[in-house]
């Protein structure tokens, strides 16, 4: 903890210095507020932000489009004013609203950084899920977006509600952090600290970003394959209330109500969703259907207290009931999941918008009871208070620096039932996690595109870890061709079942730990008709944690046994046919093996295809699309051995008609080729089924 001190001590000593600077650089007698910016002022600064258009806001936005014009002598300042040594700094126009103080571009990312960022300057591997493209492939879960992301494989042990696991670039399930605007959603509560995606529906949600690669010096622990940054939506321009309805097979049914809207100093979106079917037997072989029941409440506002300081809350309450099968076996098992995330945040600027200030305080509340179980309840709480400052060094034509530093501090609880009398381990632990870390960003001729990060974090159980990450982009705009690539580490500290409270539990575990690197080249043809990217990767995991037999205690205890690499190929493309025609896909080569054993790791397919078709009618007032994809065989654990599972293909169908202007139809077939598979072995997935609805839309835009 000492060291955690001295080294957030250190950011802020670096932080107060360059603000100081910063502040240096600029003319010691600020120009009065009705004076015009001119480029010629040598030593000076100007800021266009956090303030209503005024007459000649457009003559500096044009300055900040053309180079520096030589200064003349009546742009000297004062002559009564002291003399000081100030180094000339070149014209800057800063932008001090980022998201979600304004709405968040389509060209930019908030991912990478944690801080709005352009997509064209970013040298990792990210693909963006918008409102649109679950719309068009009619997605309604969490689990159901990312089965078209290349390089994640979702894998699902039964129909809707069932346990889901994301295995990101081969890593292990544990190995992708979830974010939702900030908040950590992996489970405290869980044996791995995993994230099941199968209970979080898409009602309310702005975009999905998946980030690819480790990278623990911006999240900390768990980013070891890459983070899933969910965004709520933000309204935006004049109310609106949505109403929609939906049903089809398995007795299936969704409605789901939401209104929103905003202007330039207060935003707000809140949504009621119900979600209910009757489902299909888990098990394969199983003669009794596994029901599932969903209802999520959620919820973004946010406002301007003064021009500089805006305030935004963000909320999602979720309460699911799915039934249960036995392993391999049919059985009459409920699980009940309640699960509560809040953010509050504040965002400050100052040096008109050089500088800025996040603060934020979440809490993560997870709660599940079986009362069939061995043990019939599992609690899991985290709570975080986190620190991000960036401050604008330069930002120009020519060169932009940026530096981004902060910490975190964040507290693990996890509480279970071991009323069991061959329960002996703890009924209740918890532990605390710290991280400091520091970001260099640096954009040259708006070509090459560099971007350097270092984490230091201290774990109360469990000792401490550097990671660092180093990205890099250059973009050449004649030809549309970009060459990008990073190298980093990752880790993920014991989940407090492996080190404090489960079975096997040992207090000595170490962090798993994984240096990756990755390179790839973009290319945009025939004015971007064409796109193609193809990126090869290479993960090393060292220290994993794997269940070894004890033969004193005859038990399995968690060991630092195992190693593990994975590499391959991502493939992605897509090829505008026409103005109404896009055909969109991705492939992914994947070798995730176990270096102790030399097989591939579990439920991880060396192949997969991805391959979607969609087309507007009648002057866009109507869409449809199918979407394909392409799962090899993988191995997997058939009884209590490893296995061979067959690969399958899957088609679905999906349209939406805009019938009026506030009413659209839409309807979705999945599986219409009726295909016989498994994800996981021995559960069973949807046959040919089909669902239809409504949507209705009142006020707006």
């Amino acid at each position: 903890m000492k060291r955690f001190a001295l080294r957030g001590a250190a950011l802020a000593a670096v932080l107060t210095a360059l603000s100081t600077a910063t502040l240096r650089a600029q003319s010691p007698s600020p120009p009065a507020a009705d004076d015009q910016p001119t480029a010629s002022q040598p030593g000076r600064v100007f800021i266009a932000a956090l303030q209503d258009e005024q007459p000649g806001s457009a003559a500096r936005n044009s300055t900040q489009n053309n180079s520096t014009q030589p200064s003349s002598e009546d742009d000297v300042p004062p002559a009564d004013l002291p003399e000081l040594d100030i180094p000339t700094l070149p014209e800057t126009t800063v932008t001090a609203r980022p998201f979600p103080a304004e709405p968040l571009s389509d060209s930019a990312v908030v991912s990478e950084s944690r801080t709005p960022t352009a997509r064209s300057t970013s040298g990792s591997s990210i693909t963006v899920l918008t409102q649109s493209d679950f719309q068009n492939r009619g997605s309604r879960t969490l689990s159901d977006a990312l089965r078209m992301v290349p390089g994640l494989d979702v894998r699902q042990a039964g129909g809707p509600g069932q346990q889901t696991s994301i295995f990101t670039r081969g890593t292990n399930g544990s190995h992708t952090k979830v974010l939702l605007d900030g908040i950590p959603l992996n489970d405290p509560s869980n044996p791995t600290r995993a994230f099941n995606p199968a209970n979080f529906m898409l009602d309310n949600v702005e975009r999905i970003e998946v980030l690819r690669g480790s990278q623990g010096a911006v999240y900390g622990s768990d980013a070891i394959g890459g983070v899933i940054n969910i965004v709520t939506k933000r309204g935006n321009g004049a109310p609106s209330l949505t109403t929609t309805a939906e049903g089809g097979s398995f007795g299936t049914y969704r409605q789901n109500t939401s209104i929103s809207g905003g202007d330039e100093r207060h935003w707000y979106s809140f949504a009621g969703d119900w979600y209910q079917t009757n489902g299909f037997s888990a098990v394969a072989g199983g003669t009794e259907p596994d029901g599932y029941k969903n209802g999520t409440l959620s919820g973004r506002a946010g406002m301007f207290v003064t021009d500089n300081l805006d305030v935004d809350v963000v909320w999602r309450y979720q309460k699911s009931d799915v039934d249960l099968d036995g392993f391999l076996v049919d059985s009459a098992g409920n699980l009940d999941n309640e699960d509560y995330y809040i953010r509050l945040q504040a965002h400050l600027t100052q040096l008109d918008g050089r500088l800025e200030h996040t603060a934020g305080y979440n809490v993560a509340r997870y709660n599940r009871n079986d009362a069939t179980g061995f043990q019939s309840f599992f609690d899991g709480t985290t709570r975080q208070f986190d620190y991000k400052s960036t401050l604008t060094l330069f930002e120009e034509d020519s060169f932009s620096h940026w530096i981004v530093a902060g910490f975190d501090h964040k507290r693990e609880m996890l509480f279970q039932d071991v009323s069991n009398p061959f329960i002996t381990f703890p009924g209740a632990a918890a532990q605390t996690l710290n991280g400091t870390f520091i970001e260099n960003r640096l954009l040259l001729w708006d070509r090459l595109a560099v971007n350097a990060a270092y984490r230091y974090s201290d774990f109360s159980r469990t000792g401490n870890a550097d990671t660092y990450r180093v990205s890099g982009r250059y973009s050449h705009a004649e030809t549309g061709t970009a060459i990008h690539g990073a190298v980093g580490t990752g880790f993920r500290t014991p989940a407090l079942a492996e080190v404090a409270s489960g079975f096997g539990f040992n207090p000595n575990l170490r962090p798993e730990s994984s240096s990756s690197w990755e390179v790839g080249i973009e290319q945009r043809l025939f004015d971007d008709r064409i796109f193609l990217d193809v990126t090869y990767f290479n993960i090393d995991f060292d220290n994993l944690i794997n269940y070894v037999f004890n033969p004193t205690t005859f038990n399995f205890d968690a060991t630092n046994i195992d190693r593990a690499n994975s590499r391959g190929v991502e493939l992605t493309g897509e090829l505008q046919l026409d103005n109404n025609t896009i055909l969109s896909g991705s492939y992914t080569y994947n070798e995730p093996r176990d270096l102790i054993s030399g097989i591939d790791l579990l439920r991880r397919p060396r192949h997969k295809f991805n391959l979607s078709l969609g087309r507007y009618f009648r002057d866009r007032q109507a869409y449809a699309s199918l979407n394909w994809r392409y799962v090899g065989a993988r191995q997997d654990l058939i009884g209590f051995v490893n296995g061979r599972v067959n690969s399958y293909s899957v088609l679905d169908a999906s349209a939406w008609y805009q019938l009026s202007d506030n009413i659209r139809l839409f309807t979705r077939i999945a599986n219409l080729t009726d295909a016989n598979y498994q994800d996981v072995y021995g559960y069973n997935t949807a046959q040919l089924s089909a669902y239809g609805g409504v949507t209705v839309t009142w006020g707006g835009q």
